[in-house]
């Protein structure tokens, strides 16, 4: 197998994250051929960054930054993809931070079983009390999911599956993974090919945002479909008519299943039982955060439901 390897990195506004990222790729311990970073107009330093590095330090692979200005996550995967000169195109996001070995565990895996597309997983964390929140009520703290921007494929998978959705801000990867199993089947996930992802909300309103975004995007993408829509708008109905009726009982009731859910799924969704560490407040926070994200994917959904169904 050809070890010639594109690493496509998709962006927009991550001043932030990416000297990290080129930090941590030009150390590899099986480095890319190049490493293409697509983006949709940032407005922040970005694009300046990543061409001060190249230009400033010696890395030994091609460090490229291309504009497709105002495209969207899958949008850019697929300008990557095209731009890319190697047969193997690894994804990865620049809120991510891959282990050293992270490529090489991907291309070792591949060239071991013999396929063509390999996962790898990301671990999620935070290193604040609200991140942890968000964090344990979605994915689990220190728990790790199989996902698409950390992972490797050779560009016969596209071939056969096609590129990403290129109109959703958000699940795009959920709409390709779809086309993808119908195609091959289960998927190959390497354990060994770690990243990291610690870029959770910091507050409320961001968390609002995110979930509005991502549920709205979610639901044009079709992964929601009419009878999950349908079924959010009668709960959401039917709460708010007992609110109207029996308001104190029904307050009651529902303050007491906000706490008793705040509670248990960040336990059930965490690695570790004490899902915290050292940020208690991240407790109350959860109670919180699992209300308002619940709150806003009802409310997505019957929104969605009123204005496109016409109910």
């Amino acid at each position: 197998m050809n070890e010639c390897i594109s690493v496509v990195v998709p962006i927009f506004n991550e001043a932030k994250s990416l000297p990290k990222l080129i930090e941590t790729l030009s150390l590899q311990s099986l480095l890319p051929k190049e490493v293409i970073f697509i983006d949709s107009g940032s407005n922040d330093d970005s694009v300046v960054i990543i061409q001060e590095i190249a230009s400033s330090n010696y890395f030994p692979f091609k460090l490229l930054v291309l504009i497709n200005s105002g495209g969207l996550p899958g949008g850019n995967r697929n300008f990557g993809i095209n731009a890319a000169k190697c047969n193997w195109v690894a994804f990865i996001d620049a809120g991510l931070v891959p282990e050293y070995n992270w490529l090489q565990s991907l291309w070792e895996c591949a060239s071991l079983k013999k396929i063509n597309a390999v996962f790898g997983q990301c671990r999620f964390d935070s290193d604040t009390a609200f991140g942890k929140a968000v964090c344990a009520i979605s994915y689990g703290c220190g728990a790790t999911h199989a996902v698409l921007p950390a992972s490797l494929f050779n560009r016969s998978i596209f071939d056969s599956v096609g590129l990403f959705p290129e109109k959703l801000r958000a699940a795009e990867d959920l709409v390709w993974l779809k086309s993808f199993e119908n195609s091959f089947g289960s998927r190959t996930i390497c354990n060994n090919a770690l990243v990291h992802y610690r870029g959770f909300p910091q507050s409320f309103s961001q968390l609002i945002n995110k979930y509005f975004v991502y549920e709205l995007h979610t639901i044009r993408s079709g992964i929601i479909t009419r009878n999950n829509l349908l079924l959010s708008t009668i709960i959401l109905a039917a709460t708010s008519l007992v609110i109207i009726l029996f308001p104190i009982n029904t307050l009651i009731a529902l303050i007491i299943f906000i706490l008793i859910r705040g509670l248990i799924l960040p336990f059930n969704r965490s690695q570790r039982f004490l899902w915290w560490d050292k940020q208690p407040m991240a407790i109350l926070f959860a109670i919180g955060a699992c209300a308002v994200r619940d709150m806003t994917k009802l409310l997505v959904r019957a929104g969605y439901m009123f204005k496109y169904f016409k109910i």
